[in-house]
């Protein structure tokens, strides 16, 4: 394995988009600086750029930075140099062409359950698709091909159909297999975020703001001054077994005023940026443990693969017809129990 860049590239990303969303003028020219070395960085070590643990996890946060202060920024159109989008993009081009296919986003077999690596970072894979295609073809590349021969604007719609049928199968089917998960959620939903703020397909963002309200409301039922109970996927012994300091519960200080504040780290800018708010409903639901009383909740999510391993991928093929997992709560004003 090449060296995780992640936390190199968190780094920087955060530092970047609080300079320019303080507007620290004194500090563009550091943030230039540091975002020239990190897109150089992708574009030159193939191995860091394709490593499933480093770029796309922050990419987001660039995608954001573009959004809001590039040429065509809706914040603060500018605020970043010219020469360094046009930097960004390159690294962007670089790894869309060789990641990005048309056979990956099809719908018609797979129903969106044919998954890479794991859930996270399946959906982290084809939002950075999505939105990297998105960027691109605003800045001219619409009809440059990639490496499977089809457009960047062809590219960018049916990552659109896709996540458009993603939203509805995972909202019919007990949203996600990671169940219950903080630390890979956050990095779940911060696609999601994009897919809202910046989607020009009027459906897509529809469906992108109904699924971030029904993640929401089921956290909301779950929780006790925002730490959650129940059965849970993926969670790591220590802290995030035992303390409840998870990134939901920091971003619940922000929707809700639960807990204590926190200063913004890896993806959590590009929540606390987005337009997207808690309904009125589901913040009752968060706050009101005495109104919700005792209740249980019963779900039963998916997360047997079908036939085994795909490698190399999709790594597997999720069944759909029974997931084999029942999943129960028993809730009330004093705890939550589960299993």
């Amino acid at each position: 394995r090449p060296r995780l860049a992640r936390g190199y590239s968190y780094s920087i990303l955060n530092f970047v988009f609080k300079v320019f969303l303080l507007n620290e003028e004194k500090y563009f020219q550091d943030a230039d600086d540091a975002l020239r070395k990190n897109c150089e960085l992708y574009i030159h070590d193939a191995r860091i750029r394709d490593d499933r643990d480093s770029f796309y996890w922050s990419i987001d946060l660039l995608c954001r930075i573009i959004e809001f202060y590039g040429e065509r920024g809706t914040v603060c159109s500018g605020r970043l140099n010219r020469d360094t989008e046009a930097l960004c993009c390159q690294m962007m081009l670089v790894w869309l062409k060789k990641h990005s296919r048309m056979q990956d986003a099809e719908t018609e077999s797979s129903r969106t359950w044919y998954v890479w690596e794991s859930e996270n970072h399946h959906l982290q894979r084809f939002s950075t698709c999505w939105h990297l295609a998105r960027i691109l073809k605003h800045a001219g590349f619409q009809s440059k091909a990639l490496d499977d021969g089809f457009s960047i604007l062809q590219h960018h719609q049916a990552w659109t159909d896709y996540a458009k049928e993603y939203f509805k199968e995972r909202a019919r089917k007990s949203l996600f297999i990671e169940t219950n998960n903080s630390f890979y959620g956050l990095h779940s939903l911060k696609g999601i975020y994009n897919f809202f703020d910046f989607s020009d397909d009027p459906e897509l963002k529809r469906l992108s703001s109904m699924f971030l309200t029904l993640y929401w409301a089921v956290w909301a039922q779950e929780q006790l001054d925002g730490v959650r109970g129940g059965g849970k996927a993926r969670i790591y012994p220590g802290a995030w077994s035992l303390l409840g300091d998870d990134p939901l519960r920091r971003l619940a200080w922000y929707y809700l005023n639960i807990g204590a504040p926190c200063s913004p780290v890896e993806n959590e800018l590009t929540i606390l940026t987005s337009e997207y708010r808690l309904p009125e409903i589901v913040a009752d639901i968060a706050l009101d443990a005495e109104g919700r009383s005792d209740y249980e909740i019963i779900q039963q999510p998916l997360g047997l693969a079908a036939d085994g391993c795909y490698l190399p991928a999709p790594d597997y093929h999720v069944r759909t017809d029974w997931g084999g997992i029942q999943r129960y709560s028993y809730c009330t004003p004093e705890f939550i129990l589960g299993t």
